[in-house]
């Protein structure tokens, strides 16, 4: 996944000249394209349960 820099400039221009109504605000973009936000197997997946959990164990904690 490592670019030259003229490869790394490519998206970034690609995206200063697209018109705003083409984009989608706070989305990541990689070779002209949306991409995803979490890295697959890098531990930054959302998950509804993983949060309760989370809040839980931290509530225990504080015992709230």
């Amino acid at each position: 996944r490592l670019r030259t820099p003229e490869q790394g400039v490519d998206t970034i221009v690609w995206l200063a000249v697209r018109p705003n109504e083409e984009l989608n605000s706070g989305a990541f973009y990689f070779d002209r394209a949306e991409a995803g936000k979490h890295i697959k197997f890098g531990g930054t997946s959302y998950s509804p349960e993983k949060i309760n959990l989370i809040v839980e164990s931290i509530r225990s904690i504080c015992k709230l």
